[in-house]
C-alpha cells in the first residue's frame, strides 16, 4: 500500500477536524421568531420555541435564547448533548403551557450527557407534580452543567413541585451547578429512589431500581424558601457544596405552611445502598425548619431503622467544616428519632454515618419555635444514631436551644434500651460560651453528664474534658476544672514527745561518728 507523504497527512488530518469542529451548529431562539422551515440560523430569524430548536439541533449545538419569556407547548424532551445559552437568567425566562401533565419544564432523556444550561430562568408552575428539570429512569446521563441559573417556583406549591429532579432508577454523575437558584419550590432538589413493595416486618422499603446520583459538585448557589426542603436526597455520594447558601427553608410561608415535621435546609435521608463522601463547607444556614417538629438546618442520615430493615443504607465520610449555622430550629441532626411505628414498642436507631467531621462552624442561636407535641431533642449537634465516629470539634456552640436552663451544645440523644451499644460523641475543644467549658444539659433523654462549667450544656455520652477558652477556633483547648486538693492536717506533738524525738535522733548520731577500734 502506498504510503502517504507526511505533509499530506497532516494536512487531511487537519481538514478532518475541521469539518468536526464545523459540525457544532448555532441556533436562535426570540420572541418574534417562527417554528419553520428556513428559520432559527441566525438571531434576525429565530425559531419561536425551545422545543423547535432542540429537535432541529444535532450533537454539539449551541441554541442561543433571547431576552424574553417563552412559554413552551410541552416539556422540551433533550435526548443529546446541548448547550442552552439564555441572555441572563434576570432576562430569559422559560416556563411550560401544558402544567396539567406533570413533567419537566426540560426533561432529560438518554443521550443528553454534557448538556450545558445557563443564563436562563425556568419557571414551574403549581400544578400537578411540575419540574424545572427532570431525569426519570432508567437512563445515565454524566456531565451535565447548570450556571447563571434560575429555577423558581410560585412561592407555596403543592408536592413534589421541584427544581432539579432524579427519579425512577435514574444515575446522574458529574454534574456541576455554579452561581444557582433554587427557590420557591416544594423541593429545590429531589433525588429519590422510589418506594417498594411492603414487607412483613419492614414496613415500605425503598426500592432502589439502579439509580444513582454521584459526583456532585455545587458552588455559589442559593436554595431558598423552599416550602418543604432546600435539598432532599435519598441517594447522594462523592458530593460537594461549597459557599452555598441555604436560607428559610421548610418554615411556614405566605399561602400555606409545610406539609410534615421535617422542613429542612438539607435533608440528605439515604436509602437503599452505600453512599460515601458528602462535604459541605464555607456556607451559610439561616432560617430553616422553623415551627416545625423535627425541622433544622442540616439532615443526614443512613437509614437502617425498623422501617428500612429490607433495603438500609450505609454512609462512609461526611464532612461539615468552616460553615455558619444559625437561627434555625436546630443546627445538625445526625440520624432520625426512634422509630417505633412498625415494631410497637421497639426502639431502633440509625447505625450512621460513619467518620462524620463537624469541625470549625459557628453553630450558634438555633432557637425552636415550634410550641406543639411531639418535637424530639433540640440542640446545635444532635446524635441519634449508633455510630461509633462522630467527631464534633473546634467549633462555637451557643444559644442553641430552649434556653435559658436548656440550651444544647452537643446532645446524643439516646434512650436507655435502645439496641445496640451506646455510642460516645468526640467533642473536645468546642466553644461553649464560657470559659469554664459547658455545663450539664437538662435533655430528657440522657443521663447526667457531669459538666459543671457555665458554657451551653452537653449531655452525657458526648467527651467534652477539653474546651476552647475563647472563641478563637483556633487557641489553645484546657482541661475540665480539677477538684482543689484539701490539705491534710498534721497533729501537733507535745513537748516530752518532741524530747524523745530529739534524744533518740542525739543517740544515732554518735552511733555513727564514734571511732572503729581496731580487732
Amino acid at each position: 500500500m502506498m504510503q502517504l507523504p507526511i505533509a499530506f497527512r497532516l494536512t487531511l488530518s487537519l481538514l478532518l477536524l475541521a469539518s468536526g469542529a464545523a459540525h457544532a451548529a448555532d441556533w436562535y431562539v426570540g420572541s418574534t421568531g417562527s417554528d419553520a422551515p428556513g428559520q432559527g440560523a441566525s438571531a434576525g430569524t429565530p425559531f419561536a420555541t425551545v422545543g423547535y430548536a432542540t429537535s432541529a439541533a444535532a450533537n454539539g449545538d449551541t441554541i442561543h435564547i433571547a431576552a424574553g419569556s417563552y412559554a413552551e407547548p410541552a416539556s422540551v424532551t433533550v435526548n443529546k448533548s446541548l448547550r442552552y445559552s439564555g441572555a441572563g437568567r434576570a432576562s430569559t425566562s422559560i416556563s411550560r403551557s401544558n402544567t396539567g401533565v406533570g413533567g419537566g419544564v426540560f426533561d432529560l432523556a438518554a443521550g443528553a450527557s454534557g448538556s450545558r444550561f445557563e443564563g436562563l430562568t425556568i419557571r414551574v408552575a403549581d400544578s400537578n407534580a411540575n419540574l424545572g428539570i427532570a431525569a426519570a429512569g432508567p437512563i445515565s446521563l454524566t456531565g451535565l452543567t447548570l450556571d447563571q441559573m434560575a429555577i423558581v417556583g410560585p412561592g407555596a406549591p403543592v408536592a413534589l413541585v421541584t427544581g432539579l429532579h432524579i427519579s425512577g432508577g435514574a444515575s446522574v454523575s458529574s454534574l456541576t451547578v455554579t452561581n444557582s437558584l433554587f427557590t420557591g419550590l416544594y423541593y429545590g432538589w429531589l433525588a429519590s429512589v422510589g418506594g417498594g413493595t411492603p414487607v412483613a416486618g419492614c414496613g415500605v422499603p425503598a426500592a432502589n431500581t439502579g439509580g444513582s446520583f454521584d459526583g456532585i459538585t455545587v458552588s455559589n448557589t442559593e436554595f431558598s424558601q423552599n416550602r418543604e426542603k432546600g435539598l432532599y436526597a435519598e441517594m447522594l455520594s462523592n458530593a460537594s457544596f461549597t459557599a452555598v447558601t441555604v436560607r428559610d427553608n421548610g418554615a411556614p410561608v405566605a399561602g400555606g405552611g409545610v406539609s410534615n415535621s421535617n422542613g429542612a435546609g438539607f435533608d440528605i435521608n439515604l436509602k437503599a445502598g452505600n453512599y460515601r463522601n458528602i462535604s459541605i463547607t464555607q456556607s451559610t444556614f439561616t432560617g430553616n425548619g422553623a415551627a416545625t417538629a423535627n425541622g433544622g438546618a442540616i439532615m443526614v442520615k443512613a437509614r437502617d431503622d425498623r422501617s428500612y430493615t429490607c433495603s438500609p443504607a450505609t454512609l462512609d465520610g461526611v464532612t461539615i467544616t468552616h460553615n455558619t449555622i444559625t437561627g434555625n430550629e436546630r443546627g445538625i441532626r445526625f440520624g432520625e428519632p426512634m422509630n417505633i411505628n412498625v415494631l410497637p414498642s421497639v426502639l431502633a436507631y440509625n447505625a450512621g454515618p460513619t467518620n462524620a467531621v463537624v469541625r470549625f462552624n459557628q453553630i450558634n442561636n438555633n432557637v425552636p419555635s415550634f410550641n406543639g407535641t411531639g418535637n424530639d431533642q433540640y440542640g446545635g449537634v444532635i446524635d441519634q444514631t449508633l455510630s461509633p465516629s462522630i467527631h464534633v470539634n473546634r467549633n462555637s456552640l451557643m444559644g442553641n436551644g430552649r434556653g435559658p436552663s436548656d440550651l444544647n451544645g452537643i446532645v446524643n440523644a439516646q434512650v436507655t434500651g435502645a439496641p445496640g451499644p451506646n455510642n460516645t460523641v468526640d467533642g473536645v475543644c468546642n466553644w461553649w460560651g464560657h470559659a469554664s467549658g459547658p455545663g450539664e444539659s437538662q435533655s430528657v433523654y440522657t443521663t447526667p453528664s457531669g459538666a459543671t462549667g457555665s458554657g451551653d450544656m452537653v449531655s452525657s455520652n458526648v467527651a467534652y474534658s477539653l474546651f476552647l477558652l475563647s472563641s478563637d477556633l483556633n487557641g489553645p483547648c484546657a482541661s475540665f476544672p480539677v477538684a482543689p486538693v484539701t490539705a491534710v492536717p498534721v497533729p501537733a506533738l507535745d513537748w516530752r514527745a518532741l524530747l524523745v524525738m530529739v534524744a533518740g535522733l542525739a543517740l544515732a548520731g554518735m552511733a555513727i561518728t564514734r571511732p572503729r577500734t581496731r580487732p
